[in-house]
């Protein structure tokens, strides 16, 4: 249905696979604000992200560069990743966990739930490091291998299906990580009821976290409905 807002495709069930922002929809997600009960957390600093923008043709589908699942979502899901590591004291490897953040939807066939989509991106990972690894200017050692690839792999479970996994209890402070900070990045999807739900995830988020992350979805789709390229549209945000 051209030109109808997605959040009114949501509402009667009738989203396409590749969905894209508009301004009506971002409307009505300031004007659905959650009532947050703190001050916004600090961004990250920029020099600190700025070499990890995935390029277009990593994705399995073009289109979904600039759609809901796209770059502007990695980037944000990374800038998150920063700030829940921070919050949880993690003194992992931050690079890996980066790099798990602006892949973990690279290889999405759509917009909508794309059962798998964590698999088939860690999988890519795995067939294309060396691809990364020159884009990003960082070796990876095995440790760092098998962070990046399981990060992506479970990101997309239930806190159920991931109890009985093994690999998830290795890399559980990773995987939880990544996973909190991707649920930090629905306050762009078209219905409140699939925002952030921490009874689903299994954790506990911060106000301050959710602010943050509510402020840097607004204004980045707001850069990009604007005229801003889509990388730019998050980095251009970060001090």
């Amino acid at each position: 249905m051209e030109n109808v807002p997605l959040f009114r495709l949501a509402q009667i069930g009738d989203l396409p696979l590749h969905q894209f922002m508009d301004w009506e929809t971002l409307h009505w997600i300031i004007e659905n604000k959650p009532a947050f009960t703190s001050k916004s957390a600090k961004f990250p600093l920029r020099k600190s992200l700025e070499a990890f923008a995935p390029p277009r043709n990593w994705f399995l589908e073009t289109k979904g560069f600039n759609s809901i699942h796209g770059v502007r979502h990695a980037l944000r899901v990374a800038v998150n990743v920063i700030l829940v590591a921070a919050k949880s004291s993690y003194i992992g490897d931050m690079r890996s966990l980066i790099i798990a953040a602006v892949l973990h939807d690279i290889r999405r066939k759509d917009d909508k739930s794309d059962p798998s989509h964590g698999k088939r991106a860690a999988d890519w990972f795995r067939l294309e490091r060396a691809v990364v690894e020159k884009r990003f200017g960082r070796k990876l050692d095995k440790e760092s291998i098998d962070t990046v690839y399981w990060s992506i792999y479970f990101h997309e479970l239930s806190a159920e299906a991931l109890i009985v996994e093994k690999s998830y209890q290795r890399f559980r402070k990773e995987v939880d990580i990544l996973r909190t900070a991707d649920a930090l990045d629905r306050y762009r999807l078209p219905k409140v009821k699939w925002w952030i739900n921490e009874e689903k995830l299994g954790l506990v988020v911060p106000s301050n976290l959710k602010r943050a992350a509510f402020n840097l979805t607004v204004k980045s789709e707001e850069n990009f409905l604007n005229g801003m390229k889509s990388e730019e549209s998050v980095l251009s945000i970060l001090p």
